[in-house]
């Protein structure tokens, strides 16, 4: 009789166990597939920044600064700390210097009326020489 026994706990732990083995190696499998399909680990946005996209309205020179008019479609992501954007907004957006830097050619190319970007923003803290109404400044858009 202490031979059935020692022989039944036997076989129930090899059961038990093949089926923990089994369980647990079809989870890694399937986690790794879900790590192996993401292409690249996003980076956080920085504190104060959103990336959206949008259509450009406009452009236009107000007190030596360039300003882009546009629309947003979508705001793809928040940077710890950043003010909400309204979806379907129309937001005035001050170009920052890396921007204006480029030659008037390229940021007419950038920035071309009615085209879709995906734009990098910053939101610009008041400060003394701040405008209140145009706090947000494009720091860089997807082509460059």
């Amino acid at each position: 009789m202490k031979m059935y026994q020692v022989l039944f706990f036997i076989a129930v732990s090899i059961v038990l166990f093949s089926l923990t083995q089994c369980c647990t190696s079809q989870n890694t499998d399937k986690e790794r597939k879900e790590i192996t399909n993401i292409k690249d680990f996003a980076r956080p946005l920085p504190y104060g920044s959103a990336k959206v996209s949008c259509m450009i309205l406009g452009k236009y020179e107000k007190d030596d600064k360039i300003f882009c008019v546009a629309q947003i479609d979508t705001v793809l992501g928040y940077g710890s700390g950043t003010k909400p954007i309204g979806v379907g907004s129309t937001m005035d957006l001050e170009l920052s210097e890396k921007l204006l830097s480029k030659s008037t050619k390229s940021q007419n190319e950038i920035f071309k009326i009615n085209s879709r970007q995906k734009l990098l923003l910053a939101y610009m803290h008041n400060g003394i020489n701040q405008n209140e109404i145009n706090p947000w400044k494009i720091i860089s858009t997807e082509n460059n």
